[in-house]
């Protein structure tokens, strides 16, 4: 009888441990997660911040390059969503490239700021 009854309380105790811990801690979750599409949210470029780098250049270079990198690994039909908007995995590489030649130009704050309002859509997390 003492047998049964520890492979019993046994039986119990795994029950509620995969319950609990192997399915994800669902039951322990306090806040629902965002769709992807509200993620990310498009600011008007009236609304964009000021974007400088005050390493002249060399690490929003080195950066660009690390992403475009990145985005190499992926198929060209790959999607990238930003709030509602999508691109293919061809668009971003691209749009990264167009950015690293301008960079390369090496240029004032005021230019950087002109270009990206001027050819780019800036977005901003929402999410918690």
């Amino acid at each position: 009888m003492k047998h049964s009854l520890f492979f019993l309380y046994l039986s119990a105790i795994t029950a509620l441990f995969y319950f609990f811990f192997l399915a994800g801690c669902s039951v322990l979750k306090i806040h629902p997660s965002l769709k992807d599409e509200f993620a990310m949210q498009r600011v008007f470029s009236s609304n964009y911040p000021e974007f400088s780098d005050d390493m002249v250049c060399d690490s929003l270079e080195y950066g660009i390059l690390q992403s475009i990198s990145y985005l190499k690994r992926f198929p060209s039909s790959k999607q990238f969503r930003f709030g509602e908007d999508s691109f293919n995995a061809v668009h971003m590489i691209k749009s990264m490239e167009q950015f690293l030649n301008f960079i390369q130009t090496r240029p004032s704050g005021d230019e950087l700021n002109k270009f990206i309002r001027s050819n780019y859509f800036v977005y901003k997390s929402i999410g918690g």
